[in-house]
């Protein structure tokens, strides 16, 4: 490389020493340039060698490469990839001097991964999917593998991923009919058709309290008096009332039902709540499956008011999107529910049904590490025999000696038993646990399950610690400062 630019190289410093402590300017010889020119970095690349020849300069001092008509590569480590890269290029040995002629190795810098978020979500695709209920089970559980490609989307263990998914067109199409309208009309504030605006802006899945009220002024002041409006007037002042009421339809049945008089569309959408992301937590590591993220989602299937009815972003995922189409908004919503930093730290996990996804990971991520803190987890479903999630994978782990599985199935029995009654059970292990400092992790329902794990892990405490009921919620208080107690809910 000296050898090309005609200038002496200290034997004592390298060229990575050389090359940004001289303080001076090195010009490239022309017969060289026009030889790298196609490999020099994107800015540069389309520079005529003529151009290069008369004026382009490595600038030592701010290991700067100055090319005409182009920004100066004053990045230090683009420079220097510019002196060592993959491409071999070999410079005229007349430029050169005597012997063989000298080797300049070219590197063009990557890209820097373009930043997601929850406003500019990466258009991912779902690589594949497969149930995780076997045949017989009363649930629809899906293992969900979303394709990262080379977009550079990063996630950690304990992190949610952030979905935005589109309404089911039959829905849609209903609720168009409902209104008294037409797909193609162009919604005044958004600028949008109605048909775009409700699939992927509107929630119509849900009626809100404004779209009610309106609904029952523009019926009254129309003359309907019929049974159908009676009833809405009669809980449309108790708040409490309306509610339970309106949780019985969907926007485009709740229309049909009070249809007596005609609505503006425009009106109508600005009386409706947003189609907001869904957040799953992550199922994976991404130590462990590079550019992929794992989901493990629980289909919603129900009824209200006589109508099947179905989850918006679940039957998005799960029935209506194919894998390999790239039409799926996503982003990481970051989260401090994390596995311990020291990985000697033993984890007690309470995930039952999809509350097992997060444990998944933080396993998983174990495992690529070769953590040695011991792991118990606690997972809860309806039968065995159908759904076990990811049982070969636990079993897999505890064949290594990584892990100890207890398992509740509420419905293998008549007497039902839930985590919470396993972790009662087996109290003076759990106890032996937490006094050698376990972390103690909570993922699932918050309604219920929840609840009823926080009050068998202060009978544990009670118990099993010789602790009074008001020691025992201390005791709590000082795991939860210590992150030793955490909890995702929802």
């Amino acid at each position: 490389f000296f050898e090309v630019l005609r200038c002496p190289r200290p034997r004592s410093m390298s060229i990575a020493e050389t090359s940004v402590g001289l303080g001076r300017s090195f010009f490239w010889p022309g017969s060289v340039l026009s030889s790298i020119s196609t490999s020099l970095p994107k800015e540069a690349s389309d520079v005529a060698p003529a151009q290069l020849q008369s004026s382009a300069s490595l600038d030592c001092g701010t290991a700067a490469l100055h090319v005409p008509g182009r920004s100066t590569l004053s990045d230090a480590s683009t420079v220097q990839q510019a002196v060592t890269s993959a491409k071999y290029l070999k410079a005229p040995a007349a430029v050169a001097g005597q012997g063989q002629p000298t080797v300049v190795h070219l590197k063009t810098p990557k890209a820097t991964p373009k930043a997601y978020s929850k406003t500019a979500p990466l258009i991912a695709s779902i690589k594949e999917k497969y149930r995780i209920t076997k045949p017989g089970s009363g649930k629809n559980t899906q293992h969900i593998v979303i394709d990262l490609k080379d977009s550079g989307l990063k996630y950690q263990c304990g992190d949610s991923l952030g979905i935005f998914p589109s309404n089911n067109p039959l829905v849609v199409s209903r609720t168009i009919f409902a209104l008294g309208s037409q797909p193609n009309v162009v919604l005044t504030k958004e600028k949008k058709t109605l048909e775009e605006v409700l699939s992927k802006s509107l929630n119509i899945s849900r009626v809100t309290s404004a779209l009610a009220k309106y609904v029952l002024d523009k019926n009254v002041a129309a003359g309907a008096n019929n049974a159908a409006l009676q009833e809405l007037k009669a809980v449309a002042s108790d708040a409490p009332k309306l509610t339970k009421y309106l949780e019985n339809f969907e926007v485009w049945d709740f229309l049909q039902k009070h249809n007596s008089a005609r609505l503006d569309p425009n009106e109508a959408c600005s009386k409706l709540g947003a189609l907001l992301p869904r957040l799953y937590s992550i199922s994976s590591a991404q130590s462990k499956v590079g550019s992929e993220v794992h989901l493990s989602v629980a289909v919603v299937e129900y009824s209200t008011g006589g109508q099947d009815r179905y989850g918006v972003c679940t039957n998005y995922l799960c029935t209506r999107m194919p894998a390999g189409e790239e039409s799926i908004p996503i982003y990481v919503q970051e989260s401090d529910f994390k596995p311990p930093a020291d990985p000697s730290v033993p984890m007690i996990m309470i995930g039952p049904g999809t509350g097992i996804a997060p444990f998944r990971a933080f396993l998983q991520e174990r495992e690529v590490t070769g953590a040695p803190g011991p792991n118990w987890l606690f997972f809860g479903e309806w039968n065995r025999a159908t759904d076990f999630f990811y049982e070969d994978y636990w079993k897999e782990l505890e064949k290594k000696g990584m892990l100890r599985v207890d398992a509740a199935f509420s419905r293998d029995q008549k007497k039902k038993i839930y985590v919470q009654d396993l972790m009662v059970e087996r109290g003076a292990e759990l106890w032996q646990w937490l006094e050698k400092g376990a972390a103690v992790f909570v993922c699932g329902d918050a309604a219920r399950m929840a609840k009823d794990v926080d009050k068998a892990l202060h009978k544990v405490i009670e118990v099993h610690g010789k602790r009074t009921p008001k020691e025992a919620r201390q005791y709590v208080k000082k795991m939860r400062q210590g992150h030793r107690y955490q909890r995702d809910i929802y």
